[in-house]
């Protein structure tokens, strides 16, 4: 236990200097300045199939307020 600094299998013990530190990042394909668009497609969608999401969302979004202003009693429909 007394000559535990002196272990050379540890990797903290090797000086910065000796460490080889490779700048040189491989490129994956990603570009950061083209914001998640893909060939000028959002998202790699078709402008159909995201307007087809898009009014899906809306509707789910419709949906929650209209269930939300029910049970907490803000809308009262006409038939109860």
């Amino acid at each position: 236990m007394d000559n535990l600094h002196d272990q050379e299998s540890s990797p903290f013990s090797h000086d910065e200097d000796e460490i080889d530190i490779n700048t040189d990042y491989r490129d994956f394909g990603f570009n950061t300045n083209d914001h998640g668009r893909i060939n000028g497609k959002f998202l790699g969608l078709k402008p159909v199939q995201l307007f087809i999401i898009l009014v899906m969302l809306l509707s789910v979004v419709f949906l929650l307020g209209m269930m939300l202003l029910l049970v907490t009693g803000k809308l009262v429909p006409s038939f109860l």
